[in-house]
C-alpha cells in the first residue's frame, strides 16, 4: 500500500509526472493534518452521531456537542477522504466508515484510533531524540492507567481485525497441543489458532499489565498465566 497525491484530471496527471507539484507538502503538511482531523472527529464521536443514518449538521453538532461552522469543515475533509456523503442537507458514513470506524463494526479499528489520538501522538516529540540518540521509547513504562485501557482496547481491536487470516497464514505441526504466545496480551491470535487446531492449548506471556485480567494485590500488579483450552 503506498500514500501519494492522486491526480483528478489530464492536467494534474501532467504536474505529478514533471514534478511541478510539491508532493514531500502532501506527507509533511497536509498528511499529519488529515490525519489529525480524522482522530479527532473519531474521538469526538462524529462516527458514532451518525451511525447508520443520515443526518443534518444541527442533528451532528447536537449530538456531538460541537461547533457547527467548525464540524462544516470537518465534515468536508472526512468528504475527501471518502468517509462521509452528502446528499442535499444530509450527511452519511461511505461504507468503508462503517466497516472500520464504527464501534459495532466486526472489523472496527475505532479503539485504535482512539489510541493512536490519546496516547501515540505524543510518542511523535521523541523522534528527533531517537535519531540522535538511537535510543527508542521504553512507552511501556509510561503509560498510566487510562493509556493502558487505550492500549489494551488498541491491541484487541487491530487482533480482531486480522486475527482469522493470521490463523490461516502461521503453520502449526500436526498434532500438536501446546504452544507458547509470548506478547499475546488478549489471547485473540492463540483462541484463533486453537479454533482452528482441535486439541491445541495455549499459554500467553506479557508483561503484567498488558494481560487481560490482571490482578492487583497490596498495590501491586500481579502476572497472570493466561490458558486457551
Amino acid at each position: 500500500m503506498k500514500f501519494s497525491p492522486v491526480a483528478q484530471n489530464p492536467l494534474e496527471w501532467i504536474a505529478l509526472k514533471i514534478s511541478l507539484v510539491p508532493t514531500p507538502l502532501a506527507y509533511s503538511h497536509f498528511g499529519f493534518m488529515m490525519s489529525k482531523f480524522l482522530l479527532e472527529a473519531v474521538d469526538k464521536g462524529v462516527f458514532e452521531a451518525i451511525g447508520h443514518k443520515k443526518m443534518s449538521l444541527e442533528q451532528i453538532a447536537t449530538k456531538t456537542d460541537l461547533n457547527k461552522k467548525a464540524l462544516k469543515s470537518l465534515l468536508g475533509v472526512l468528504a475527501t477522504m471518502g468517509l462521509i456523503n452528502r446528499v442535499n442537507e444530509l450527511f452519511f458514513l461511505t461504507a468503508k466508515s462503517k466497516k472500520w470506524i464504527l464501534k459495532d463494526s466486526p472489523d472496527s479499528l475505532y479503539w485504535l484510533m482512539m489510541f493512536d489520538n490519546r496516547v501515540c501522538l505524543k510518542w511523535m516529540d521523541n523522534v528527533g531524540n531517537f535519531l540522535q540518540s538511537g535510543k527508542g521509547l521504553q512507552y511501556h513504562e509510561t503509560f498510566n492507567e487510562d493509556e493502558w485501557f487505550y492500549y489494551q482496547k488498541a491491541m484487541e481491536a487491530a487482533a480482531s481485525a486480522t486475527s482469522k487470516e493470521a490463523a490461516r497464514k502461521i503453520p502449526v505441526p500436526q498434532n500438536a497441543t501446546k504452544m507458547l504466545d509470548i506478547g499475546g496480551a488478549h489471547g485473540l491470535y492463540s483462541v484463533a489458532l486453537c479454533k482452528k487446531n482441535p486439541g491445541l492449548s495455549s499459554t500467553i506471556l506479557d508483561l503484567p499489565l498488558a494481560v487481560s485480567g490482571h490482578k492487583i494485590f497490596n498495590g501491586k500488579i500481579l502476572p497472570v498465566s493466561v490458558t486457551t483450552p
